[in-house]
C-alpha cells in the first residue's frame, strides 16, 4: 500500500503538471521537446527505482506523453493546411512558425494575384491570429483593401511595394491603426 501511494504521489506531481504546463503554455518546439524528454527521463528512473508496481504507471505516463507530442504534431499540420489555403487563394507565400514542429503562420507575402475579394477571403481565415510580417509585392490592392490587414492583431512589419492603387493617405490612416506595426513603402519610381 505504501509503495502504490507513492507511485501515485510520485505520478500526480511530474507527469500531470508537465502535461499542464505544455497545454497551458502552448510550449514552442524546444520546450515541447525537452519536457517530453525530461518526462521521459522521470518515467525510467520511476520504473527502475519501482520495479514491476510501477509498470501500469509507467506505461500511462508515456502513453500522455506520446499524446502531447501526437497533438502537437497535429496542431503543426493544421498549421501547414492554413498556410496550404493562404497560398491557394493568391498568395505567393506563407511560412509557419517553429523549427522542429511547425507553428502558427507568421508570414505572408501577397503577389499580383491577390486583389481586395482575395485578401479579404486570407483574412477571413482561421488560424492567421499570428501573423506578424506581410509584404505585398505588385498586387492590385486598394486603398479599401489594405484596411483588412488590421485584423492581424500582431501584425509588425507591413512592407508595400509597387502598388500604385494604394494611396499614402490609406497608409497613413492604417499607420494610425496599427501603431506598432512597422510600414515600409518602396516603389520603382
Amino acid at each position: 500500500m505504501k509503495n502504490s501511494f507513492a507511485i501515485n504521489r510520485h505520478f500526480r506531481h511530474i507527469i500531470i503538471p508537465l502535461i499542464l504546463f505544455a497545454f497551458l503554455f502552448q510550449l514552442k518546439d524546444v520546450g515541447i521537446i525537452l519536457l517530453i524528454i525530461w518526462g521521459s527521463v522521470e518515467l525510467f528512473r520511476f520504473l527502475k527505482r519501482y520495479g514491476k508496481k510501477g509498470k501500469v504507471t509507467f506505461f500511462t505516463g508515456a502513453a500522455f506523453l506520446l499524446l502531447l507530442l501526437g497533438i502537437q504534431i497535429y496542431r503543426g499540420l493544421g498549421h501547414f493546411e492554413v498556410a496550404r489555403r493562404v497560398t491557394e487563394l493568391g498568395a505567393s507565400l506563407a511560412t509557419v512558425s517553429g523549427e522542429l514542429i511547425p507553428g502558427p503562420v507568421n508570414y505572408i507575402s501577397l503577389g499580383d494575384g491577390v486583389g481586395d475579394a482575395e485578401l479579404e477571403k486570407i483574412v477571413a481565415l482561421e488560424g492567421l491570429d499570428h501573423v506578424d510580417t506581410v509584404i505585398a509585392s505588385g498586387t492590385p490592392i486598394t486603398d479599401d483593401g489594405l484596411f483588412l490587414l488590421a485584423r492581424f492583431p500582431y501584425l509588425e512589419r507591413l512592407i508595400i511595394m509597387n502598388c500604385p492603387q494604394i494611396s499614402q493617405q490609406a497608409i497613413d490612416a492604417l499607420q494610425q491603426e496599427l501603431p506598432d506595426c512597422s510600414i515600409l513603402v518602396m516603389t520603382d519610381e
